[in-house]
């Protein structure tokens, strides 16, 4: 049986970062913390080579783009990455979520522009390789995200999936 998977509430994120480009979290080990890194409006975000033991994440990556997540292992974390574009689901209502835009995403869209919705603002350029995870729910999960690759990820002893991804406008590559 598979230990419990916890979410950790009240613990800080390690790194927390807003519209910063050229960024790198590497080697580093967490454990019992909420996010290894949280980045929002970022691009070029790097994280590998990290480890992680009972965490929420160890990347979350929100309405950003160029994420590569790569050669992290991680035990009882429950998304070992992140990434996040805004809301997929079809049943929300307007005009908290435009109507129709489900599996729409707009590249390059200015949070203080007239109309914007962030549930239209995309993840995109994401892969996720090489990496390992086990006892948590799922390796990787998304939204809203355009040109998502998995290659060669291990995960065992998870209580959901290995990957999942809503609401994209291209289908995801999986090897």
């Amino acid at each position: 049986m598979a230990p419990a998977v916890k979410k950790t509430k009240g613990a800080a994120s390690l790194i927390y970062l807003q519209q910063c480009r050229n960024v790198v979290l590497a080697d580093s080990q967490m454990e019992n913390i909420a996010h290894g890194i949280l980045a929002m409006r970022c691009e070029n975000v790097s994280v590998h080579g990290n480890r992680g033991i009972h965490c929420n994440t160890i990347t979350t990556f929100t309405r950003s783009e160029g994420l590569r997540h790569y050669d992290n292992w991680s035990r009882q974390v429950i998304y070992q990455c992140v990434f996040r574009g805004g809301s997929p689901d079809p049943s929300r209502k307007a005009p908290s979520v435009p109507l129709g835009s489900s599996a729409k995403v707009t590249r390059g869209l200015d949070p203080k522009a007239e109309g914007y919705s962030h549930h239209l603002a995309g993840a995109y350029d994401i892969q996720i390789s090489n990496n390992y995870a086990e006892y948590g729910r799922t390796l990787a999960w998304g939204n809203k995200a355009r040109e998502a690759v998995f290659d060669g990820n291990v995960s065992r002893f998870m209580t959901d999936y290995s990957y999942g991804i809503e609401g994209c406008e291209k289908r995801p590559f999986f090897q």
